[in-house]
This record gives C-alpha cells, structure tokens and sequence, in this order.
C-alpha cells in the first residue's frame, strides 16, 4: 500500500526533475545514443538541420529580449558589476585556454581534440540562458545576467577567433610555429561566421519581436515551450557531431573521460572562487557598489561558459584541427559539469534567502507583538487611571477645622444613639471630611 502511494510522488519528482534540466540530461543521453546508433545522426548531419539549428537558437534568444529589461541592467549601481562581467568573461577567462594548449595537457588528454576542445571552452563567453535561470533561482539579479549574456555573446563573435587561433593547433601533433597558413584557425574568416550565426538571428529575431504584438503575446504565452524548443536545437547539433565522429570517439580511453570531468570541474572552480572574490574585493573600493545579488550574477554568469557558442564555433573550424566530434566531447562534459555544480550553490543561496527572510518575518512579527503589547499596557493603565479617578472623584462638603461627620451609631465612648438615628445615616450617600481624622 505504501509503495502505491510513493509511486505517483516519484513520478511526479521525476517529471519535474526532467522538466527542470531537460537540457543537461539531454546532452548526455542523446549524446550516448549517438556513440551507440551513430547511423541516424550521421544520416542527419549530411543535411543544413545543422545550420538550421544554430539559426534557430539565437533567433529565439532574440525573440526573448526585452527593451525595458536591458534598460534596467545600466543603472548606477549595476555599472561596476557589469564592467567587471565582461572583463572577466572576455578578457580575463579566455587566458586559460592557453594552459590547456600547453604539451602536458596535450599529452594527458589522450586525443589532441581533448585538449583542442578545453582550449575551446575556456574561451567561450557566458552561457545563453541557464546564468540567466540560475541567477532567478539564487534571488540574484536576473537583468544584469541578460545583459551579461547578450553582450559577450555579440562580443565574443570579434573576441574568440583570436584566442582560437592562438591555442587550438591542428591534429597532427604540429607547434604554433610549425602550423602553415593553410591549417591555421583563420580569425577574421571565423569571426565573420560568428556573426552570420549568431549576431545576425539575435537581432532579427528582436527587431521581430519589437514591430509584432502577435509575436510579443505568442513569446509570452508559450515561453516555456520555446525554451524547449531551443534547447532541442541545441542538443541536435551535438548529437549530429557525436554520431559523425563514434568511431573515433570508440578509440578514446575512458580514463580521459573520466580526466575531462576532473578537468572540467577544476575549471569552473577557479572561474567560481576567482569571481566570488574579486567581487569581495570590488566592494572594498570607495565608490563602488556591488550588492548581493548583483554579486550572485556576475559570479554565476561569469563562471559559465556557454556550449551554444562552442557548438557553433565547432562547425566553422577547418578538418586540419581534428574530429568536430571530439572537440565537441569536452565542451559537452564541461558544460554537463558546471551546471550540476552550479545547481548545488544554487540551492544553497536559496536557502539562505529562504532562513533570512524567515528571520525577518520573525523579526516582523516579533516588532507587531511587542507593538501590541505595549498597546494592551497602555490600555490597561488607562484603565486603572479611570478607576482611581472615580474612586477619588468624591463631593466633599466644606466644613469647620477639626470638624468631621461621624455615622451617627457611633460616638466617642462607645455608647449608641437612637436607632432611629440609623436611617438617616444610611440615606446620607456623602460623608463630608475636613481637617484632621
């Protein structure tokens, strides 16, 4: 009977589960289909779905943009926060992809594509949507992730190429030196596919959504369904390229799998610790003013880095670098990696905004009881005034010094009067006091 009952709160979990990180889980399963059934994929990968896909994932990304939310991300106290995002994002991250060109990464990685697709990665800009999530999780702020998004993203069409070209070598084993123009990552040739794929659909598809009411309230009604459907196009391009290159991913051993997590890993800590910190230090300078959840932004967003890009990136590179599928590998991995880990210090900055604003409620509430107490005192003392004024508020008659009016049963000897005197007294409702008792 109990089982019965936790089976549909299972299944219930587990949908949401999916729902929520639909993209990641995904990315692994369609991934392994295409190393296992690679026939589909590659039957699939000899058509413009490819292109088609890259298209359509920046086109919806720009059908999402709103003119008032990116307004927003330039006020005051945003500006250091997000010049300090696109430095970090575009300036400073990229140098890591030299570490991983180096000849011991080479070396370690096993296929050179390894090493060619963390060089990749690491200079890649932020994530297109899921810095964007994430920050609306942690209670950050979300305007300054979008803006954070959009802006590398177009930026890092005419930044990338030429980190690319510094560290990603061909697939032969050749040095920097040795790599002939021929085999050379071309910048300037793959900035301008950059902007064909990426650049070209964001604005189209915000100019769309600007000059089209239809098209605003149909974004609106189905924002959920077109996240979806993003993501599919995204988790296609991979798959195609997954399947095009099983063979040779089959020859790959699965230690440097299991080394290109590790490595993956390591890489979104340093990105992590090095933008928590720096954002600490910003703080500490007169002038500049970071608060919380402008700092959960930038360190979220500024962490990541996105696979749309990379995928895209991917496609353009020329046959001397190696296999697209094994460069792909990496990203896939690395990408898979940043978000579970995220995901875990997003849950734990939710918590904590959820224990401080219970300890504010208390607070609150605390204040209100008080504030009513000192009401009831207030109202009781009131209280006890009145009846002591009453109490006190007796005529009294004017009378001679040393003069005072006894009951008349009772005189100085202890004898008694008449009874008749009695009536009188009790009919007397005032007694008339003067002097001394």
């Amino acid at each position: 009977m109990s089982f019965s009952i936790a089976t549909p709160s299972f299944i219930s979990k587990l949908r949401t589960f999916l729902w929520d990180q639909h993209l990641p889980v995904g990315l692994v399963v369609m991934s392994i289909f295409g190393f296992l059934i690679p026939a589909p994929g590659l039957l699939l990968s000899k058509t413009p779905l490819n292109t088609i896909s890259l298209l359509a994932i920046f086109f919806i990304g720009g059908l999402g943009l709103k003119t008032e939310d990116m307004k927003a991300a330039f006020g005051k106290s945003s500006i250091p926060s997000l010049l300090f995002g696109f430095i970090s994002i575009l300036a400073i991250s990229p140098f890591l992809s030299f570490l991983f060109a180096t000849d011991s990464f080479r070396n370690a990685l096993g296929p050179i594509e390894f090493s060619s697709g963390m060089s990749l990665f690491a200079a890649m800009p932020t994530t297109v949507s899921s810095g964007i999530v994430m920050t609306t999780d942690a209670g950050g702020n979300a305007v300054i992730a979008l803006l954070l998004s959009v802006g590398t993203n177009v930026l890092g069409a005419f930044t990338v190429p030429f980190f690319l070209s510094a560290t990603m070598r061909p697939s032969d084993g050749s040095s920097l030196s040795e790599t002939s123009k021929a085999k050379a990552l071309d910048p300037i040739d793959l900035m301008w596919k950059m902007m064909v794929v990426i650049i070209i659909p964001l604005v189209v598809g915000k100019i769309v959504r600007e000059y089209s009411a239809r098209v605003q309230d149909f974004v609106a009604n189905y924002k959920s369904e077109l996240k979806v459907t993003s993501s599919l196009f995204l988790i296609s391009v991979p798959w195609m390229s997954m399947s095009a290159a099983a063979d040779d991913i089959g020859r790959a051993r699965f230690s440097d799998i299991i080394l290109l997590i590790i490595i993956g890993s390591v890489l979104h800590f340093i990105l992590l610790l090095f933008n928590y910190y720096s954002c600490d230090l910003l703080i500490k300078i007169p002038g500049l003013s970071i608060g919380l959840k402008e700092k959960k932004a930038v360190v979220i967003s500024a962490s990541q880095k996105t696979l749309n890009t990379a995928v895209s990136v991917i496609a353009f590179l020329p046959a001397s670098l190696g296999d697209k599928g094994l460069i792909t590998v990496p990203s896939i991995i690395a990408h898979c990696v940043q978000i579970i880990i995220d995901g875990f210090i997003v849950s734990w900055w939710k918590k904590q905004q959820i224990e401080q604003q219970q300890q504010q409620q208390q607070v609150t509430n605390d204040k209100q009881q008080n504030v009513v107490i000192d009401e009831n005192k207030t109202n009781d003392s009131s209280r006890v005034n009145e009846i002591v004024v009453s109490e006190t508020n007796v005529p009294i008659e004017a009378v001679e010094d040393n003069e005072v009016t006894q009951p008349p049963s009772f005189i100085e000897g202890g004898s008694t009067t008449n009874d008749s005197n009695d009536d009188s007294w009790k009919n007397q409702g005032e007694v008339t006091l003067s002097g001394k008792l």
